[in-house]
């Protein structure tokens, strides 16, 4: 009976390890197919939440760079239009601006020389210009008389004072 009891523990525990053995097999195959399957749903989940907002987004990245667009082109065209050119006009004014202050500064430069002054001036003028010659003539006569007067003075007071 002992040999009998032997064996049926034996196969008891020989039963036991093969279910275990199984058990483990199966079950981590189950569970992985389990994991698996949750995963891929979650997966479909999460594509089917955000598919509605990514087409959304798309559409406003698709408006925002057609207004970007838009707004590029409007302000090519206003730097198309208001864009400095140096066209023909441009050149033309430039010199005839050099031209005329050219002109002007010859006229003032021949204005001054006296001789050119008293031509161009009328017989009024001309003999206030005279005048004025006289003037500064007198002055100048003035100025050398004093100078006399101070040296001589001088010049006297020199062999007084030794």
């Amino acid at each position: 009976m002992e040999d009998i009891e032997e064996k049926i523990a034996k196969i008891e525990e020989r039963c036991c390890q093969e279910i275990r053995q199984a058990l483990e097999k199966h079950i981590s195959l189950q569970l992985k197919k389990n994991f698996q399957e949750v995963a891929f749903s979650c997966q479909n989940n999460v594509s089917q939440m955000f598919s509605s907002f990514l087409k959304e987004t798309e559409e406003n990245i698709r408006r925002l760079n057609f207004v970007v667009d838009r707004t590029n082109s409007l302000c090519e065209a206003i730097q198309e239009r208001y864009a400095f050119k140096w066209g023909k006009p441009f050149r033309t004014l430039i010199i005839a601006t050099a031209l005329t202050g050219a002109l002007m500064g010859l006229g003032l430069f021949l204005l001054q020389a006296s001789s050119v002054v008293v031509f161009l001036k009328n017989d009024e003028t001309r003999a206030v210009y005279e005048l004025d010659n006289v003037r500064r003539e007198l002055q100048e006569c003035k100025t050398i008389i004093r100078k006399n007067k101070i040296s001589n003075n001088n010049a006297k007071k020199g062999p007084a004072s030794r």
